[in-house]
C-alpha cells in the first residue's frame, strides 16, 4: 500500500504496481478494508459514503486529507465516487474517475501561505487487484496520465501557472503489498515518454518569470519500500528505526530540455539534450546513499548580457555519495564521487578567449573518488542538529583515492590518506588534528601559466605569484615539464611540503 499513499498525495494513481501472482477469490471489500486500514496508518482522514452490491462495493464523494507535521497546512485528495469491482477471475477491478483533484493549504515558518489545486487526468486507465488478502499485486496501464497545475496562491496574489504540470504517456507497470506492522512493496514502472513544464509568472508588477520545460523517453523505475504503520510520521527518526527503507532505481533515454528566467526583464535561457541517464537512491536507518549520471549532453546559454550563445558539450557527468546516519561511537563508512568528461566548449567561445590557438583545445576532465569513515554523534536527522554550528558528523578517515584533473594542456593527479585525531581539537583549532600524507604530480602547470599571460587572460604578476607557489609546494619530477609534491601532517601537527617544515 505504499504506493496508494503516494498516490493519493500527487493524485498520480499510476504509482501502483502489480504482478502476476497465483490467482485466488479476493473480494472488493477486503481490498478496501486493506487501503483503509494503510491510510489511517498514515494519519489520513478518510471520509465518504460506502454502499455494497452483488460482488461490488461504490464509494462516494471519498476524500483522504492528511496534516503536514508542525502544522504546516493540510493536502486532500478528492476521489469522487470510486468503484471496487470483482472479476470473474478472481482480481479486482478499481475504477476511479477521469479527473481528481488535489487541494493543498501550506503557511510556511516566516507565515508566508500557499495554497492550490491540482488536477490529475486520466486516459483509459486500467487498475487490477489480484493476489491475496496477505499479499495483494497491482496491475496497472494508461494511455495518458497528467497532473496539471490548475491554481497556486502565493500571500493571495494568484499565480499565473499556464500549463505547468507533469505528463505521463503509455504507462504501465506492476508490483505487490505486503505486511500488516511493517507494509513492504516494490513495483516496476515503464512510460514511454515523460513531459513536464514549470511555467510560473506573476500577473502583475516587474517582468518576473520562470519557464522550464523537458521531455523524457523510455522512463523505467524500479523501487522497493518498507514502511513501518505504527510509528510517529512526524518522527522521522522514529520511522527508520521501526524499519522505514527506501531503494529506488530510476533509468531514462534521449531527454530534452530548456529553460527560461526573467527578472525585472533580464533574460536568461538555456536548452540542452542528452541521450541517456540514471538515478539511483537508498535510505535506512543505516546510511543515506544516491548517484545520478548523464550521457551526451549539450547546453546552450542565451541572455540579455551574453553577447553571444554559449554553448557547452559533455561526453559524461555523474555523483555518487553515501552518508552513514546511524548513531554510533564505531566508525562508519562514508564516499563522495564526482564525474565530469570530455568536457569541451564552442570554438566560438574559444575565438574570444583564444583567437591565435595557443591553448589546446583538447576536453576538460575531472574525476573525483573519496572514501572515509565517520562517526555519527548526534541524530543528523534532527532538525536543531542540521542547524546547530557543531556538525553531528566527527571524521575518523579520508582516503583521496583518485583525483584528476585535465584541462587546456595541463593535467593534476593526486591522491592520499589521513586520520584523524578526535581529542586534539587544538593544533588545529576547531577540527580533530589530522595525520597523513598527500601525493601531487602536475604536468604543464607553467607552460599553460605562460600561454594565458601571454593572451591577456591572466596579468604578469598574478602568474608570478602562482609560479611562486608552486616552487614552495612542488620539486621538479622525472618528466619535462612535470612537478611533483609530497605533502604531509605528521603526529606533532607539522605541515611538511617535501620534507621541508611549512607549518
Amino acid at each position: 500500500m505504499k504506493l496508494i499513499a503516494k498516490i493519493a498525495i500527487s493524485a498520480a494513481f499510476m504509482a501502483m504496481a502489480s504482478t502476476q501472482a497465483a490467482m485466488a477469490d479476493l473480494a472488493p471489500r477486503q481490498v478496501w478494508d486493506d487501503w483503509k486500514a494503510y491510510f489511517t496508518g498514515l494519519g489520513y482522514t478518510i471520509t465518504g459514503a460506502e454502499q455494497e452490491a452483488d460482488r461490488a462495493l461504490f464509494l462516494q464523494d471519498l476524500t483522504l486529507t492528511i496534516a503536514l507535521p508542525d502544522s504546516a497546512g493540510t493536502v486532500a485528495a478528492q476521489l469522487g465516487d470510486v468503484q471496487f469491482q470483482a472479476q470473474s477471475d478472481g482480481s479486482v477491478a478499481v475504477v476511479f474517475p477521469a479527473e481528481i483533484p488535489v487541494r493543498f493549504a501550506m503557511v510556511g515558518t516566516d507565515g508566508a501561505q500557499l495554497r492550490g489545486t491540482i488536477v490529475n487526468r486520466q486516459t483509459l486507465f486500467s487498475l487490477i487487484v489480484s493476489g491475496t488478502p496477505e499479499k495483494m499485486a497491482y496491475s496497472y496501464s494508461a494511455a495518458q496520465v497528467q497532473m496539471a497545475l490548475d491554481s497556486l496562491i502565493i500571500d493571495d496574489l494568484a499565480m499565473q501557472t499556464a500549463d505547468t504540470g507533469l505528463t505521463l504517456r503509455d504507462v504501465s507497470g506492476r508490483g505487490t503489498s505486503e505486511g500488516r506492522s511493517l507494509t513492504q512493496s516494490q513495483q516496476q514502472l515503464q512510460i514511454a515518454q515523460l513531459d513536464y513544464a514549470i511555467a510560473l509568472s506573476a500577473p502583475k508588477g516587474p517582468d518576473n518569470s520562470i519557464d522550464i520545460r523537458g521531455t523524457l523517453q523510455d522512463v523505467s523505475q524500479q523501487s522497493l519500500t518498507a514502511m513501518p504503520q505504527s510509528a510517529d510520521r512526524t518522527d522521522f527518526k522514529g520511522m527508520l528505526q521501526a524499519g522505514l527503507a527506501i531503494e529506488t532505481q530510476l533509468r531514462y533515454g534521449a531527454g530534452q530540455s530548456s529553460w527560461s528566467f526573467v527578472e525585472e526583464g533580464a533574460r536568461v535561457t538555456a536548452e540542452g539534450t542528452s541521450s541517456m541517464g540514471q538515478f539511483s537512491g537508498a535510505l535506512s536507518s543505516r546510511q543515506l546513499a544516491y548517484s545520478g549520471s548523464a550521457t551526451q549532453q549539450y547546453t546552450v546559454l542565451t541572455g540579455t548580457d551574453l553577447p553571444l550563445p554559449v554553448e557547452f558539450w559533455s561526453e559524461k557527468t555523474g555523483f555518487e555519495i553515501t552518508i552513514p546516519t546511524a548513531v554510533s561511537m564505531l566508525p562508519q563508512p562514508f564516499s563522495l564521487g564526482v564525474t565530469l568528461q570530455g568536457v569541451r566548449v564552442s570554438e566560438v567561445l574559444w575565438a574570444m578567449l583564444d583567437p591565435l590557438k595557443k591553448l589546446p583545445r583538447d576536453p576538460a576532465n575531472l574525476s573525483v573518488q573519496l572514501a572515509g569513515t565517520a562517526r555519527v554523534d548526534s541524530n543528523p536527522w534532527d532538525p536543531e542538529a542540521m542547524l546547530a554550528q557543531d556538525s553531528p558528523f566527527l571524521p575518523q578517515t579520508l582516503d583521496l583515492r583518485a583525483l584528476t584533473l585535465s584541462a587546456a594542456g595541463a593535467t593534476l593527479n593526486a591522491q592520499g590518506g589521513f586520520s584523524f585525531d578526535g581529542d586534539d581539537l587544538q593544533t588545529f583549532p576547531g577540527m580533530p588534528r589530522p595525520e597523513g600524507m598527500l601525493n601531487v604530480t602536475i604536468s604543464g602547470a607553467q607552460t599553460l601559466l605562460e600561454t594565458l599571460v601571454e593572451i591577456g587572460l591572466v596579468p604578469q604578476e598574478q602568474a608570478m605569484g602562482a609560479l611562486m607557489m608552486l616552487g614552495i609546494f612542488t620539486v621538479p619530477g622525472t618528466a619535462e615539464g612535470q612537478l611533483t609534491s609530497q605533502l604531509e601532517i605528521n603526529a606533532q601537527g607539522h605541515v611538511l611540503a617535501n620534507g621541508q617544515r611549512l607549518r
